[in-house]
């Protein structure tokens, strides 16, 4: 719809297509603590989140014995409800910050759109107008 919008307007549209591999495993906790004080959650609940990410421990069982236990660095908990919340949360700071100097996009009902983003696919998008397009 973007693209034949463009087209009408005659305006060109390049759009670069992200796909954020194992993005969910990659959330840095503490950009994400960040963007949870930036977009003004209480303390109370960044501390409740914190808790519940921070300082995990994993082991693995082979052959019926555990390994040592390993501490978790990044990543959201798959199958918690609080986890696409919170990556879109934290996909839409790393996109805010990686965006926020870039002046290209598309307008689309009056607003300049630089990015689109769906789970962990993104696209970026800038328009030029044609020279010597007339309505």
């Amino acid at each position: 719809m973007l693209t034949e919008r463009s087209i009408q307007h005659g305006q060109d549209i390049y759009i670069c297509f992200v796909d954020h591999e194992k993005a969910f495993d990659r959330v840095d906790w503490k950009k994400l603590m960040h963007a949870l004080r930036r977009i003004g959650v209480d303390w109370k609940d960044r501390r409740l989140i914190g808790n519940l990410y921070m300082g995990q421990k994993v082991r693995i069982i082979i052959e019926e014995e555990f390994s040592e236990p390993g501490v978790i660095g990044r990543g959201v908990r798959q199958g918690c409800p609080l986890s696409p919340i919170l990556f879109n949360i934290y996909i839409e700071e790393l996109v805010r910050e990686a965006m926020e100097e870039v002046k290209e996009g598309i307008k689309v009902g009056g607003r300049l759109t630089k990015a689109l983003r769906f789970a962990d696919d993104q696209a970026m998008l800038a328009g030029i107008p044609k020279r010597g397009y007339r309505k």
